[in-house]
């Protein structure tokens, strides 16, 4: 991983009747010696793809849901609604979704 430096100058004098004060200051700062290198970013992506299927998949219950209350059909609503939670746990659960996320955080 390059490493990316900073460095800010700052220049600052005060020159009151009684005082004369003057300083500069100089700050570098390396990214290299911080914790975070690349894991961060990987597990903020894929927590915001979960987060987009999970709202993707919660959308279309509640357009599923809708349909079947302007059909008449209540029963339905429960039934996709029950089966979507199984589906989702399920899909949560499985080996190759870990396994994916794994490999993820392991590149």
């Amino acid at each position: 991983m390059s490493s990316v430096l900073i460095q800010t100058q700052t220049q600052h004098t005060r020159t009151p009747a009684s005082h004369n004060h003057s300083y500069q200051q100089k700050h570098s700062i390396n990214f290299k010696d911080f914790p975070f290198n690349g894991r961060f970013c990987i597990l903020s992506l894929t927590l915001l793809r979960h987060l987009l299927l999970l709202s993707f998949i919660l959308s279309v219950i509640f357009l599923l849901r809708f349909a079947c209350v302007i059909v008449g059909m209540r029963w339905a609503f429960y039934r996709v609604a029950v089966a979507s939670q199984v589906f989702l746990f399920l899909w949560y659960q499985s080996p190759s979704l870990n396994k994916s996320c794994r490999e993820e955080f392991e590149a």
